[in-house]
C-alpha cells in the first residue's frame, strides 16, 4: 500500500537532507525508531482528513509513530517490539461518547433495574422481587421504567408502590432520568405533602382537583426535592462504580467520554470528581473524561466562580472539567420539552424553559467569556431556538472564538435553525438510537406533535448536509452505550435489538435521515474528539496522535448494515496500553457473517 501525501507531510522522522541522500544512494539504510507495539495485517481506517486506509501502524510510548503498509512497518520492529497480527481485522480510533452519564448509569444498573420490562404489571412484579431481595435497605432505589406504559388517566401512582412497601421509602427513576416515581414513605421523609409548592422549572404531579401529590416528580428541581432525604452515595460507592463502568465501556471500544452531568456540590448520583481524581492519582483511569459541570437552575451567578475554581483544581491525567451542562427543557413524552408551537394534545401548552431566555443569555455569555464550553440539553425546537439565541448573544458580547459549544438531543428542530448551528459553530450532539423506537416515535407523532412536524424529528443527515458538525452520544442510561448499536441505528434507523429477519424487512423510522457508515464512524471518533476539544491528539489514527485504538472482529464497511450491531470489540488501547482484550490474538478475523 502506498503512503498518501497526507502521511508524507506528517512524516517527522526523515530530515530533508536525508531524503536527498536516500535518493542519491539507494543502498543507504534507513534506521527507523523501534516501536513498542506494531499492529499489522489489518483493515485500518484512519479517519484522517483524507479518510485513508492502511495495513499497519506502530506505537512507541503513548503515541502513534507510523501508519502505512505491512512492508514499511517492518523497519519499526525490533527485538523488544510486540507484534500483533490482525489477520484482516478492522482497526479504528477509539470511540468517543459525547454525551453519557457513566457513573450514575452504572449505579442505576445495580439498583432495582426495570429496563426493558414490557409494562406496568412487569414493573410491579419486579419491584416486589427487589423488595424481597433487599430486606435491609433503608431506602429502596430503582430505575428504568418508561412513561410509554402510562398515560394521563393511569399515571405512576404512589398507591401502587405503597401496596408493595409502605414502611420503607422507595424511589424509581424513569429510564431517561427526567421523572421519579415515589411511595408515600419517601415523600414523608422528604417533607413533601399537599402544601409543597412546585419548584421553579419542576413539576409535582397531583391528583385531579386536589393538591395531594400523586407520587410523580418531573424534572431536576422536583426530583431534587423527593431525593433530598435519600442517603447519599459515598465516594467509595462512586469510585467502585467508576472502576466497573470504565471496564465495561473499554470493552465496547470507548476511550473517551463527556460525563454530561457532574454535580459541582457533590450531591446526588453524579458527584464523581473525587472518584475521577482518585482513579487518576492511582493511574487507574482508563477513559479520557470531559466533565460537564451542572449549572443548578435555581442557583445564582456565584456558580461561575465555583466552576472556575473546580476547573483549576481538577487538571489531572485524562480528566478535564472545562464544560458546563445547562438543562434548558425537559422531554416531549412528559410535555416538558419546550416547543415553538403547542402540543397537539394540550392546546396552549408548549412545555418548560428551565431558564428564561434573557437569563440564559447572561449565563451563556458569562461562561463563554471565561472559556468554558457550554453543553445544553435542548429536546424541543423551542429550547433549541433559545439556546442558539444565547450562543448568538455570547458571540455579540465576547466576539467569535473557537468555543465549540454544543446542543444535545435536538429531538425536534425547526428547519430555519439548522444553518444557524453552522453559522454559530455549534455542535449537534445527536443520539441515533432515539430515531428507532417505533412505540416512542408513534406516540410523539400520533399524540403530541402531529404529522406535520415529524419531518424534523430526530434528524441526522440534514445536519451533515448543512455542514453542521455532528457528534454522537448514547445518553446511557437512557439507551445502549454500545457504539455498534448506535452506528447501526444511524445507518439504518431500525432498532438494532430486533430479530435479524425483522430488521431486514422493517422500514426505517422517520426515513430520509440515514447516514453513511463513514459519516457514522466519523461522528463517533474524530467529530467526538472535536467536540471534546482534543482532536489535535485523538480521534484519528495519525502519526503523532495518542494511540487510542480499537480492534474489531469485522470490517464495518463490509458488513450488512442491519448486522453492524453483531460486531464485537477484540482489543482496546488507551495511549498504547491495552485496556481491554487479550493477547496474542487467535488467527482469522471474520469480515462478514
Amino acid at each position: 500500500m502506498t503512503r498518501t501525501w497526507d502521511t508524507w507531510l506528517r512524516w517527522p522522522a526523515i530530515p530533508v537532507g536525508l531524503m536527498f541522500s536516500l535518493a542519491l544512494y539507494p543502498g543507504l539504510a534507513f534506521t527507523a525508531e523501534k516501536a513498542d507495539r506494531v499492529l499489522r495485517g489489518g483493515a485500518i481506517y484512519t479517519v484522517n482528513a483524507a479518510r485513508s486506509w492502511a495495513e499497519a501502524l506502530a506505537i512507541r510510548g503513548d503515541k502513534i509513530i507510523f501508519v502505512g503498509s505491512d512492508s514499511e512497518v517492518d523497519a519499526y520492529i525490533g527485538p523488544g517490539t510486540s507484534v500483533i497480527e490482525l489477520a484482516g481485522r478492522m482497526v479504528l480510533p477509539g470511540f468517543q461518547d459525547s454525551h453519557i452519564h457513566p457513573v450514575s448509569a452504572m449505579l442505576k444498573t445495580q439498583m432495582c433495574n426495570l429496563t426493558g420490562l414490557p409494562g406496568r404489571a412487569a414493573y410491579l412484579e419486579k419491584i416486589r422481587q427487589c423488595v424481597k431481595d433487599d430486606p435491609d435497605s433503608d431506602w429502596l432505589m430503582g430505575a428504568g421504567w418508561s412513561h410509554a406504559y402510562f398515560d394521563d388517566d393511569n399515571r405512576p401512582d404512589k398507591k401502587l408502590l405503597d401496596a408493595i412497601v409502605s414502611d420503607r421509602p422507595i424511589t424509581l427513576s424513569s429510564y431517561d432520568g427526567h421523572s421519579v416515581w415515589a411511595n408515600s414513605r419517601a415523600m414523608e421523609l422528604s417533607g413533601i405533602d399537599a402544601s409543597t409548592a412546585d419548584p421553579a422549572a419542576g413539576i409535582i404531579e397531583r391528583y385531579a382537583g386536589s393538591r395531594e401529590p400523586i407520587g410523580l416528580f418531573l424534572e431536576g428541581p422536583a426530583i431534587k426535592l423527593i431525593l433530598k432525604a435519600k442517603p447519599a452515595y459515598t465516594d467509595q460507592d462512586r469510585f467502585e462504580a467508576l472502576m466497573d463502568v470504565q471496564s465495561y465501556l473499554n470493552g465496547l471500544g470507548i476511550t473517551s467520554v463527556t460525563d454530561a452531568w457532574v454535580d459541582v456540590n457533590n450531591e446526588g448520583a453524579t458527584g464523581t470528581i473525587p472518584a475521577y481524581q482518585r482513579a487518576a492519582a492511582e493511574n487507574r483511569l482508563t477513559l479520557r473524561v470531559v466533565a460537564a459541570l451542572y449549572w443548578q437552575p435555581n442557583g445564582g451567578m456565584q456558580q461561575l466562580e465555583q466552576m472556575k475554581q473546580i476547573r483549576s483544581a481538577t487538571k489531572f491525567a485524562n480528566f478535564r472539567a472545562d464544560s458546563v451542562k445547562i438543562w434548558q427543557d425537559g422531554v416531549m413524552h412528559t410535555h416538558t420539552a419546550r416547543l415553538l408551537a403547542d402540543y397537539s394534545d394540550r392546546p396552549g401548552e408548549r412545555g418548560l424553559s428551565m431558564f428564561e431566555p434573557a437569563r440564559l443569555n447572561r449565563i451563556v455569555a458569562a461562561l463563554d467569556k471565561e472559556g468554558f464550553q457550554v453543553h445544553i440539553h435542548a429536546d424541543g425546537d423551542g429550547a433549541l431556538r433559545e439556546s442558539l439565541d444565547a450562543f448568538a448573544f455570547a458571540q455579540q458580547s465576547n466576539g467569535k472564538r473557537d468555543s465549540r459549544h454544543q446542543v444535545a438531543h435536538l429531538e425536534l428542530v425547526d428547519p430555519a435553525d439548522i444553518p444557524r448551528l453552522r453559522e454559530l459553530g455549534v455542535i449537534a450532539n445527536v443520539q441515533p438510537m432515539w430515531s428507532t423506537s417505533r412505540a416512542y416515535i408513534s406516540d410523539l407523532i400520533n399524540v403530541k406533535l402531529g404529522e406535520k412536524r415529524k419531518r424534523w424529528m430526530e434528524i441526522n443527515r440534514s445536519f451533515l448536509a448543512a455542514g453542521v458538525m455532528v457528534a454522537y452520544g448514547s445518553d446511557w442510561f437512557v439507551t445502549s452505550p454500545n457504539p455498534m448499536d448506535l452506528i447501526e441505528a444511524a445507518v439504518t434507523r431500525i432498532r438494532p435489538a430486533l430479530p435479524l429477519e425483522d430488521k431486514r424487512t422493517a422500514k426505517p423510522m422517520l426515513p430520509g435521515e440515514e447516514v453513511t457508515i463513514g459519516d457514522a464512524i466519523a461522528s463517533y471518533t474524530i467529530n467526538g474528539a472535536y467536540a471534546a476539544r482534543q482532536d489535535g491528539t485523538t480521534g484519528s489514527l495519525e502519526v503523532g496522535k495518542l494511540a487510542d485504538i480499537v480492534v474489531l472482529d469485522k470490517n464495518l464497511f463490509a458488513v450488512e448494515p442491519v448486522r453492524i450491531s453483531e460486531t464485537r470489540v477484540v482489543l482496546t488501547f488507551l495511549g498504547g496500553q491495552l485496556v481491554y482484550g487479550q493477547l496474542p490474538l487467535d488467527q482469522g478475523a471474520t469480515q462478514e457473517h
